[in-house]
C-alpha cells in the first residue's frame, strides 16, 4: 500500500511540473517579444554603469489564468547592440 501511494505522489509532482508551462518568448529579441508572441511593453528604465548604456524593458502577458512578467536587456556599445531577455 505505501508503494501505492508513493507511486500515486510521483505521478502527481510529475504532472503538475510538465503541464504547467511559462509562455513562449525570445532570449535575444525584444521586438519578437512584442510582435510574434503577444508581449507588452510594461515599463522601460535608462541606466548608464560607466561608458555604456542599458536599456531595461519589463514586459507582461497573461496566460494560462496568469500574468508573466519579462526583462529585456539592452547593452548598447560604441558600434553595436546586445538584447538578452529573462523571466525574473
Amino acid at each position: 500500500m505505501k508503494k501505492l501511494s508513493l507511486f500515486f505522489f510521483v505521478l502527481l509532482i510529475w504532472c503538475n511540473v510538465s503541464f504547467s508551462g511559462e509562455p513562449s518568448y525570445s532570449e535575444n529579441s525584444l521586438n519578437e517579444n512584442i510582435s510574434e508572441w503577444g508581449w507588452e511593453i510594461d515599463d522601460k528604465e535608462f541606466l548608464k554603469p560607466g561608458k555604456g548604456l542599458l536599456e531595461i524593458y519589463t514586459l507582461e502577458l497573461y496566460y494560462d489564468k496568469k500574468d508573466w512578467i519579462l526583462k529585456c536587456q539592452i547593452t548598447y556599445y560604441y558600434s553595436s547592440s546586445d538584447t538578452y531577455c529573462r523571466m525574473p
